[in-house]
């Protein structure tokens, strides 16, 4: 008996314990790696992680907010992270309806007082010029003229006009100061860059003043580069993030890169229209010569913007420019995004600007517009295709961040596994003692485990669709079908009062049942990662941008709740098998409960494999993180270069 007893009962092994502590130990060594640890198990545990989505607008909350004011006002000399601070949150909007963010298209007060000051007090940086002119495009300053081109989608201020009868409102003449004032002086202190002359005739054309629009235009026209600071905003959110919260990383950098607003480019091809129809006009006259200077300038500028933005939504500006001034097709909507034109013959050289530029004798510029046509709609094809490489909008193309997102989101999975594991094992513990101590209380336990099965089925099934809700009744099930087995093998009986005999185990059994669990999680995560990579906070307010919200059916709840059920399901369930085991054998059943003995290797097999994908990730956020400060300073090149379709 003595031996039966020491064969069955659980060894204490050191070494498995001192593995745990070293392993988190180790973990807390690098700080990377802490961070990255803490903030999976901050939203493993409540489904929040600050530092993952605190730059996104809608997602903000008062104590992030707090954290990176308190970050920016440490070094109120760096400019980088003033500018971070100034435009990490222009939009400050509560969400639109429960469970749909608000999509920001609007600056408000406090975001431009603080773009403002920066000017103030950075007044030797260019930059901060441009980022007040920006922003004041996006919501102050709006070229709509209805006597120059006809309302269309993208001429109209959606929220102001209802109909082409509806009054155009003028820029406010202080904003128009304030807004010249900063191109003028950026302009002095940045003379080669076409952006300045190019946003002044934007505010020229907003006031009707068309004849200083034209000249702005013409030395536009006649500048080397172009360079609205975008950059500058994407670096500044960055070390602004990275002071606030500690590096992150990739996954840090992904939401600036992505939510970068570009206000001042359907001004520009407002702006852009606008000439056309000015030089229409002028063609109508009699001004030949005007007429087809007006759209070869454009053009340039145009040109210019292909060819020298670093990003690539200033390119298809630019791009844009170019069509506008060749096509004829100006009044319909891909003369503004022509994203449908593939070939010249769809989107090429019009006749009738062919005929100008032989009334106004300037026919030697014929083969330099027909090549400009061609590369606008090249670049247009060739960013399109590069596109389609990314699962989410504003990402650079080339850099699979649905990996990284779907391996973080793999590593939270495991660490729900662990956690719940952990709990279910005491539970299962606690139910065992309960079951011997008072047996006439298995009914009593049965039934409450078959009413809160019941009960979670029916709030599944009444409320929108959640991965907890499924959780929840996948354990309660589990839980019934062990209590159900201690009713029935043992019912409340006298001879049920004798203690239970646990399932006798060898030293290899545990493990013979942790493996199994552990790899069962593994591929779990691995047949469920494109959902669980479109779970993740990032992931999810960057579909919010295109004005669409990931669909959560009851299917895919039930898949997200069964990565995260698989352990401590199967822990409920043997535990319940052990015992009707115990029962048949009870003669040589000696030893301690199946759930207490599988307890260490279980949760060592998850912890290991959490390791493993800990590690992946942090490669994974390493490499990308070196592709994404790449593109943060030139994401046009980035297009051109990762594009499967260039060369």
């Amino acid at each position: 008996m003595e031996n039966s007893e020491r064969i069955g009962a659980p060894k204490a092994s050191g070494w498995l314990y001192g593995f745990l502590i070293g392993l988190a130990a180790s973990l807390a060594i690098l700080p990377s790696v802490r961070t990255l640890v803490v903030s999976q198990a901050e939203y493993a545990a409540t489904q929040h992680s600050a530092d993952a989505a605190a730059v996104i607008p809608h997602s903000m909350s008062g104590y992030d907010r707090a954290q990176i004011t308190r970050a920016a006002l440490s070094f109120s000399d760096d400019y980088l992270i003033q500018v971070g601070r100034a435009t990490v949150d222009p939009g400050e909007l509560p969400s639109s309806r429960r469970g749909k963010p608000a999509k920001v298209t609007t600056v408000t007060d406090n975001a431009l007082v603080r773009i403002g000051q920066l000017p103030v007090h950075f007044p030797s940086s260019p930059g901060a010029y441009a980022h007040l002119s920006r922003y004041m495009m996006a919501d102050r300053i709006h070229l709509l003229r209805p006597d120059l081109f006809r309302q269309d989608s993208d001429a109209t201020d959606e929220t102001a006009l209802a109909s082409e009868g509806s009054i155009f409102p003028r820029p406010a003449p202080a904003d128009i100061s304030l807004t010249e004032w900063a191109l003028r002086t950026g302009e002095r202190r940045d003379k080669d860059n076409a952006y300045w002359p190019a946003m002044l005739a934007v505010t020229a054309f907003s006031v009707g003043r068309d004849e200083d629009g034209q000249d702005a235009l013409t030395r536009a026209a006649t500048k080397s580069r172009w360079d609205s600071y975008i950059y500058e905003e994407v670096l500044g959110q960055w070390r602004l993030l990275s002071t606030a919260y500690g590096d992150n990383g990739a996954l840090q950098k992904i939401g600036p890169l992505s939510l970068v607003s570009f206000p001042h480019l359907r001004e520009i091809r407002r702006m852009g229209r606008a000439v056309r129809a000015i030089a229409d006009r002028q063609e109508q006259a009699g001004l030949y010569h005007q007429a087809a200077m007006s759209r070869l300038q454009l053009m340039r500028t145009g040109e210019i913007m292909v060819k020298r933005a670093p990003w690539a939504y200033e390119a298809l500006a630019g791009g844009d420019l170019i069509l506008i001034s060749a096509s004829n097709q100006v009044d319909s909507s891909n003369a503004q995004r022509p994203s449908g034109a593939s070939t010249a013959a769809q989107f090429g050289v019009s006749s009738e600007f062919i005929d100008l530029i032989r009334r106004a004798r300037l026919t030697s510029n014929l083969p330099w517009v027909e090549d400009k046509v061609k590369e606008a709609i090249k670049l247009r094809q060739r960013v399109d295709i590069a596109r389609l490489d990314t699962s989410y909008p504003g990402i650079p193309p080339g850099i699979p961040v649905a990996n990284l997102f779907g391996t973080w989101m793999a590593g939270v999975a495991i660490l729900q596994e662990t956690f719940l594991t952990a709990v279910c094992i005491i539970i299962a513990i606690l139910l065992e003692l309960c079951n011997t101590a008072f047996p006439k209380s298995r009914r009593f336990l049965a039934g409450v485990a078959v009413a809160s099965t019941c009960v979670s089925i029916g709030l599944t099934f009444s409320s929108s669709p959640s991965a907890v809700h499924w959780i929840w009744t996948i354990l309660c099930a589990c839980l019934t079908i062990m209590q159900v087995i201690y009713w029935r093998t043992f019912p409340g009986s006298a001879q049920g009062a004798t203690p239970y005999r646990g399932l006798v185990l060898t030293a290899r059994g545990p493990w013979l049942f942790a493996l199994p669990v552990a790899l069962l999680a593994g591929l779990s995560t691995v047949v469920f990662r494109p959902l669980l990579s479109a779970m993740h906070p990032v992931a999810a307010a960057l579909y919010s941008l295109t004005d669409t919200s990931l669909i959560v059916n009851q299917r895919a709840a039930l898949e997200l709740a069964a990565t995260a059920t698989i352990a401590p399901a199967l822990v409920l369930l043997l535990q319940g098998i052990s015992v009707y085991v115990r029962r048949r054998n009870s003669d040589r059943a000696i030893g301690s409960p199946f759930a207490l003995r599988a307890a260490v290797p279980s949760l060592i097999c998850l912890i290991l494999l959490y390791v493993a994908l800990l590690n992946r990730t942090v490669l994974l956020d390493k490499q990308y993180g070196r592709a994404l400060s790449d593109a943060a300073r030139n994401d046009l090149q980035w297009v051109l270069t990762h594009s499967s379709s260039s060369g």
